[in-house]
């Protein structure tokens, strides 16, 4: 019985369809990663003694690229141009890269005994597990009871040194309740008569500086208003203007503008001057248009100039005269002005008092942290110890 041509057709059809798939099932890319990869997982034992590598062509590829990938090579660039490069060569995850790339790739035995392949993160935890490097738990530690210290010792003391003739060292200290105290009080009773403090207000300085506030409304308060009120002078912009050639600025914010040896030094510097519309100048400021209303308790004195030994020629400050004495000798009116100088350092940020005192419980607090977050890193890293 012959066969119809159709038949014929689909027989050989059929054949050659199935050998397509026999012969494509080998030699597909799948089935060959697939067998590369069950080769890499299971054991084999070497045919001679000089046993050939076999690996994957992913560890081939790996191994070509290593130093010239995008990573490797920004890792690269940060060792040579980085100045921390050196510690950054040497951090955990380095260890880690090196380590998979290394699990990744098999290497061939150097004895007849059979090679043994195991998965990458067998060969990191094992190797890696003592070379981690551990997180510089103490350096933060110590670095913060460094800041903490230092913060301490300077932030309620402020010791200004000498920069010019006139400006002398000077300490401020918002723990000095007393010198706070009479520097408002010298404040109100002397620079109120033409400056405000329009940014601070009598009862935040009552509560801050511990005085009644029966006290400030009794003694300190002149212009009529309450203990609330912000401290303003009844002095007008227009009438200073007219008096002094300029309007007397506000004093709210000179402890921020200046420092505490300017403000020193200003007050213990003003001297007779004829030349002068006011008839007194000031070394510090000089030409300065307010007079020195102070005078009362420092004296009137006399600058003393001698001519200078540089070239150019000229004159230079050589010491003051005294022409009359005042309430006070040197040493209280120096003691005065540092008085004066520290509630002015106040006034400029009065919240520092406040901010001061949760900033140490704060970084109290972080180096108390700190301690403990190394004492669990020491438990954590025992075992591996």
């Amino acid at each position: 019985m012959k066969k119809s041509p159709g038949a014929i057709f689909r027989e050989r059809s059929e054949f050659a369809r199935t050998r397509i798939r026999d012969d494509t099932r080998k030699t597909s890319p799948g089935a060959i990663f697939r067998e590369r990869s069950e080769f890499a997982r299971t054991p084999v034992a070497p045919a001679h003694p000089a046993p050939a590598t076999y690996m994957p062509s992913m560890a081939i590829i790996r191994d070509d690229t290593r130093k010239t990938s995008p990573g490797a090579i920004f890792i690269r660039l940060i060792h040579e141009t980085h100045p921390f490069g050196a510690c950054v060569k040497n951090c955990s995850w380095q260890f880690f890269r090196e380590r998979s790339e290394f699990a990744r790739t098999p290497v061939a035995p150097a004895h007849p005994a059979p090679a043994t392949y195991m998965p990458s993160m067998a060969i990191i935890r094992d190797d890696t597990r003592k070379q981690l490097i551990r997180p510089p738990i103490l350096m933060t530690v110590l670095m913060t009871a460094l800041i903490t210290m230092s913060m301490t010792t300077s932030i309620f003391a402020v010791a200004a040194e000498p920069s010019s003739g006139m400006l002398e060292r000077v300490e401020v200290s918002l723990r000095d309740k007393v010198s706070l105290q009479n520097g408002a009080k010298l404040f109100v009773n002397y620079c109120m008569s033409c400056h405000s403090a329009k940014f601070m207000r009598y009862n935040r300085m009552a509560a801050d500086l511990e005085i009644p506030e029966e006290m400030v409304e009794r003694n300190m308060i002149f212009t009529g208003g309450k203990i609330g009120d912000a401290m303003t002078t009844t002095l007008s912009a227009a009438a200073g203007e007219r008096l002094f050639g300029v309007a007397p600025p506000d004093l709210s914010l000179i402890g921020k503008l200046r420092d505490p040896e300017w403000l020193y030094g200003y007050l213990r510097s003003f001297y007779v001057d004829d030349s002068t519309e006011t008839g007194w100048n000031n070394l510090v400021f000089p030409n300065v248009a307010m007079p020195h209303v102070l005078y009362e308790l420092q004296g009137i004195q006399r600058a003393v100039f001698k001519p200078a030994t540089e070239q150019g020629g000229g004159e230079v400050f050589d010491r003051f005269e005294l022409v009359r004495a005042g309430k006070m000798d040197k040493d209280e009116y120096d003691h005065a002005m540092r008085d004066l100088t520290n509630f002015l350092y106040y006034m400029g940020e009065p919240a520092r008092m406040v901010r001061i005192k949760y900033g140490l419980w704060t970084m109290l607090f972080l180096a108390v942290l700190g301690a403990l977050a190394f004492m669990l890193k020491r438990e954590y890293w025992r075992d591996i110890d």
